[in-house]
């Protein structure tokens, strides 16, 4: 890792502090900011799936070139003019923000990791997607690491005993709380909190803490709108005056405990006071309050009025669980070479689909790894959720990839792959086995940026798709095990392990399944052509109809049992047979034949370079010897997102995904 050019110890001692680009005046070292949207300066404009920004008009109209950066406020906040008065340009940057080549130089600068709509308490906020004090502490706790590695032990701990540590958080604690059951008991809960989060920074390095305490926060407008008079909401600011005699009192306590502990406690309440008292004694300020909801899109006004729960006492637009048009917050794929896009590109497996005529229809006829002449079935869904296509391997993620992806989906799939982890293992491929244990590192990485409350929310809004299956019913049936006893042993042992697959995706936050079967496989050109009349395998289409039929009965149980767990079962199956019968109502006039490949109906070789290819190809069924078309990827999805019960059951995909947000 790169090292910042940090000039220690004796450029602290002079109150210079040297930078990449030389010298500069500061008063301290570093500023590390912790806490809600008062102090936020765009780290939610990095989380997909949190509903509390500000990264649109008209907030940010008097930043300089008006730009909406993701602070709650016209202009900049109270974290920028601190930041400047200690010889900073302003506050530092989120810490979701920087990148491989920014984090090394920014760290030794200051970071912020406050999250609007965060509290003390994880719980709060925790349906908004945001990130609660104690996952932006273990965000530090990774800075922390990375100043030892830089510059030592001995070094990191001076220049972290030097820096400022400011927080600005509680109000979302109270709004979320009000009003609370036991007044006494909520207030020794949060400040009982505060002291865990303070002794933790404190064990970190911190030594001088800068504490902004909660201001009058039922004098907002959001809750004086909801009072006849106008007036404020004076249980709000009761809670609020107690918790900043109780953190007074917390702060006295600690710091008389813990050795260099120093820290300044803002008494905001006295300071709004102030205003309320003598407005026009302050240049620019009034005690009625302001227009804040003129910062708001009208159409959002009158919800915004109502929410008695604001997450900062502000008139915040909190706008649907997705952004961007999402109808779910996060798509995550699991599977084999039906909705594999890529992940085997990375893999030193001959299983592969990146090199012509593959991909021929993609944009800009790239052959991107998956195994169709354009997008595949995860595509075409994902479209329909709203995102641009599917989510790419997560093998392809980089270190600044990562973290800004994984909170959008990720895709495992693995063309090869199957049910069963001895299914494609001599051919180098993703078991559904390690795609779920690749899964759980996402989770964790999730947790980390977001904390435990808000991760289990965000997965359980967003959509789990499995396609998997075709491959273990291929080995078998290349294994000669054609008997009947034998068969529904094999369909049982299949079950089995996809219900441990499923559970423990269910222990790891999933609750919304969708599955797409098997198709009637063995009408693949791959199989047809060693048919005598070029018709289908009935005995590998007959265990694919009794797969869907355990898998059907798999997923009720399942459900019934597993609390929150809702699914959605396409059946492939009906399907393609509804194509067979009418193929000309979907615009197809080739049903046997591969457009790509090599002998007999195609199916004698993959759709390698060298192969032929049919120019017609929305006409085909199949692409090559296994796989469909673009053109009936799309039919696919379509059908399993919009279809009826006959295609897709108990709900179709549309359902499970908007139904619950």
């Amino acid at each position: 890792m790169e090292s910042p050019s940090l000039f220690f110890p004796s450029s602290l001692s002079s109150g210079h502090v040297g930078t990449a680009n030389g010298l500069c005046r500061r008063k301290v070292p570093a500023l590390f900011v912790f806490g809600d949207s008062t102090v936020d300066v765009g780290t939610n404009n990095f989380l997909p799936q949190s509903t509390a920004r500000a990264n649109f008009p008209h907030n940010g109209i008097d930043f300089p070139r008006a730009i909406p950066t993701g602070r709650f406020s016209n202009g900049f906040n109270s974290a920028d003019f601190l930041a400047k008065l200690m010889g900073f340009r302003r506050s530092p940057p989120p810490f979701l923000s920087l990148t491989n080549s920014t984090f090394p130089k920014q760290i030794g600068r200051g970071v912020s990791f406050a999250s609007g709509g965060s509290g003390i308490l994880y719980s709060t906020g925790s349906n908004y997607g945001v990130i609660p004090m104690g996952a932006q502490i273990q965000q530090f706790e990774m800075v922390q690491g990375n100043l030892m590695a830089q510059m030592g032990e001995p070094a990191a701990n001076f220049f972290l005993s030097k820096s400022v540590f400011l927080v600005s958080v509680g109000s979302n604690d109270i709004f979320q709380n009000f009003p609370p059951s036991d007044k006494d008991k909520f207030i020794e809960d949060l400040t009982s909190k505060f002291i865990d989060q303070l002794s933790r920074l404190y064990q970190l390095g911190a030594r001088k803490f800068g504490i902004i305490s909660v201001p009058t926060i039922g004098c907002c407008p959001s809750l004086r709108a909801q009072n006849p008079t106008g007036g404020c909401i004076d249980g709000l600011n009761e809670i609020a005056l107690e918790f900043h005699g109780a953190t007074h009192s917390l702060l006295n306590d600690l710091s008389s405990k813990l050795t260099g502990m120093k820290y300044s406690l803002g008494n905001s309440i006295e300071m709004v006071a102030n205003v309320f008292h003598k407005p026009h004694h302050f240049d620019k300020m009034g005690a009625e309050y302001g227009r804040s909801m003129d910062f708001i899109p009208p159409s959002h006004q009158q919800s915004c009025e109502r929410s008695r729960y604001g997450l900062t006492g502000q008139s915040l637009y909190l706008p649907p669980l997705v952004g961007k048009g999402g109808k779910v917050p996060a798509l995550f794929i699991f599977g084999d070479s039906t909705v594999d896009v890529g992940t085997n590109n990375f893999l030193p497996t001959f299983i592969r689909a990146n090199f012509p005529h593959n991909g021929i229809d993609f944009p800009r006829a790239t052959p991107t790894g998956r195994f169709s002449n354009g997008f595949n079935t995860a595509d075409f869904l994902a479209k329909q959720m709203g995102f641009r296509r599917s989510p790419p391997p997560f093998l392809s993620l980089t270190n600044s990839t990562f973290h800004k992806q994984i909170g959008k989906g990720v895709s495992f799939a693995s063309g090869g792959a199957g049910i069963l982890d001895s299914t494609g293992s001599d051919y180098d491929v993703v078991s559904m086995g390690a795609q779920i244990q690749q899964f759980e590192m996402v989770r964790n990485n999730l947790t980390a940026q977001m904390g435990e409350n808000a991760t289990n929310v965000i997965l359980s809004k967003s959509v789990f798709l499995f396609s998997v299956g075709s491959n273990d019913i291929f080995d078998n049936s290349s294994s000669g095990q054609q008997n009947t006893t034998l068969k529904d042993k094999f369909i049982e042992d299949l079950t089995s392990k996809s219900k441990d697959h499923l559970s423990r995706l269910h222990q790891l936050g999933a609750r919304k399944f969708g599955i797409i079967s098997v198709p009637p496989i063995g009408c693949c050109p791959a199989f047809r052509k060693n048919n005598a009349t070029g018709g289908c395998i009935n005995e590998l289409n007959d265990i694919a109809f009794k797969l869907h039929g355990a898998t059907h009965k798999l997923l009720n149980d399942l459900s019934s049992k597993s609390e929150g767990m809702k699914y959605s079962l396409g059946n492939s199956f009906e399907m393609v047979y509804n194509v067979f019968h009418n193929p000309h109502s979907y615009g197809f006039k080739e049903l046997t034949k591969a457009c790509c490949g090599k002998g007999r109906l195609n199916g004698d070789y993959p759709c390698l370079p060298n192969a032929s290819f049919c120019s017609n190809r929305h006409e085909y069924l199949f692409w090559d010897m296994y796989h469909p078309t673009e053109a009936a990827s799309k039919l696919a999805a379509r059908t399993l997102y919009n279809g009826t019960q006959s295609f897709v059951a108990p709900i179709n995909f549309k359902t499970l995904a908007e139904g619950g947000c």
